[in-house]
């Protein structure tokens, strides 16, 4: 089996030393042994790997949760209507009565995605080269289904979320000088103005002089970014 892992260049039959590979498919707990990660958690030091932080999972719904900022008015808004409504008692599907918390059961969403965010982060510090930063994709707003398990709705909360998403990944990376991954800031947008408006709200970022020494190490382009010839021009002049 040794002979098709083309990360170990000594025993395998086509050795190439770059690889891409999605939190959306791993096994994020690196707490536990996992001989079928292997390939990637106990690689040579000389290859590269470029971790992607699952984004397109929540963007698809496939990573539920509540993925808005949790800091936002919105949120804190909802957790205030639900806490004036307090624990009510419902019937379910077997005719039992049952109490529901709604701030409980609200505040499961909000720390599934936490839980998510924090093991997303350790496992692209402690495997890749690079990491992507943990992007929502606008175009998930498009997609009723997805939008119902993520809870995001516009492109607004997109936005807002990645933000939220970036500023937790700057401050709690380990830091390439620790041996940790560099970040890409993961641009995206739909349109020519949806990319704008993103762009302007996360290039800071990548500035040293608002983060110094934990700022994000380059850009990667999602969206229309990496479609639209004009707009991937405008982008790179800027």
């Amino acid at each position: 089996m040794e002979q098709m892992n083309w990360l170990d260049s000594q025993k395998s039959l086509f050795p190439y030393k770059w690889s891409l590979y999605s939190g959306g498919h791993a096994n994020l707990d690196l707490t536990k042994q996992d001989w079928s990660e292997d390939m990637v958690r106990n690689r040579d030091p000389n290859t590269i790997v470029l971790g992607d932080s699952g984004g397109f999972q929540i963007a698809k719904g496939l990573w539920e949760g509540d993925w808005k900022d949790p800091t936002s008015k919105e949120v804190q808004d909802t957790l205030s209507a639900l806490a004036a409504q307090g624990v009510t008692e419902t019937v379910n599907a077997k005719g039992k009565k049952v109490k529901v918390d709604h701030v409980a059961n609200y505040q499961k969403l909000l720390d599934a995605a936490q839980k998510k965010r924090e093991s997303v982060l350790t496992w692209l510090d402690n495997i890749s080269n690079y990491g992507m930063g943990l992007d929502i994709p606008t175009w998930v707003v498009n997609d009723p289904h997805a939008s119902s398990k993520c809870k995001i709705t516009t492109h607004e909360q997109a936005v807002a979320a990645t933000k939220f998403n970036n500023e937790y990944f700057i401050k709690n990376r380990k830091g390439k000088n620790k041996g940790g991954a560099k970040f890409l800031n993961v641009l995206q947008g739909a349109t020519h103005t949806e990319a704008e408006d993103w762009y302007q709200e996360m290039k800071h970022f990548c500035n040293p002089a608002v983060y110094p020494n934990r700022h994000f190490d380059g850009w990667g382009m999602g969206g229309q970014n990496m479609c639209d010839v004009h707009l991937i021009l405008k982008r790179l002049v800027a």
